[in-house]
């Protein structure tokens, strides 16, 4: 078991991409730590957090990861614990295969910012489905917003997930689903 702090919102954040108990594929129900960073994912979307951005002196592996508590209201700051899954568990999933590459060109970037607020996340959904084609859960990209940040959004192909990249080097995946426009 180990403890791992950070900011109170990642945390939620984090929390909100894993899977939960009913979730049959136990692993969706835990956090991936490397030496880079922390992620989780539900099948349906990832969140990837820098690992500079949360204190711990956990080996790299998975865990189930459980609150802690509030250090304090005035710092923002929460624990967590940490519990290595079985060594006979099957592995995470190879997370670095979904997460479409970073756009460079200018055209093929979005921002968008996600307050908490609902017409954010709404106009978040409609400026994703206008520059990539593809529409993307409302529910899905809510979760993010307790970090209250904007966000960079790469062009994504037909079909395919999107991939939200903030400031502070976070990452996001949201999949897509299935529109038919009766054009």
């Amino acid at each position: 078991m180990y403890k791992i702090t950070m900011r109170s919102t990642d945390l939620k954040v984090l929390r909100a991409f894993t899977a939960g108990k009913r979730e049959k594929r136990e692993m969706l129900r835990a956090v991936h730590l490397t030496a880079d960073y922390i992620e989780a994912t539900d099948g349906r979307a990832l969140f990837r957090l820098p690992r500079g951005m949360i204190a711990t002196y956990a080996p790299d592996g998975v865990y189930m990861i459980t609150p802690g508590g509030r250090l304090s209201a005035a710092s923002g700051m929460s624990e967590a614990i940490l519990d290595p899954v079985p060594a006979d568990a099957p592995p995470y999933p190879d997370t670095d295969r979904v997460i479409p590459p970073a756009s460079t060109a200018a055209a093929d970037l979005a921002r968008i910012a996600l307050t908490g607020e609902d017409m954010d996340t709404t106009r978040a959904v409609i400026t994703l489905y206008r520059h990539t084609g593809n529409a993307y859960e409302y529910a899905l990209l809510d979760r993010l917003s307790p970090l209250e940040e904007a966000w960079t959004a790469s062009k994504a192909a037909a079909d395919a997930p999107v991939r939200l990249e903030s400031l502070a080097g976070a990452i996001a995946v949201i999949c897509s689903f299935k529109v038919d426009n009766p054009s």
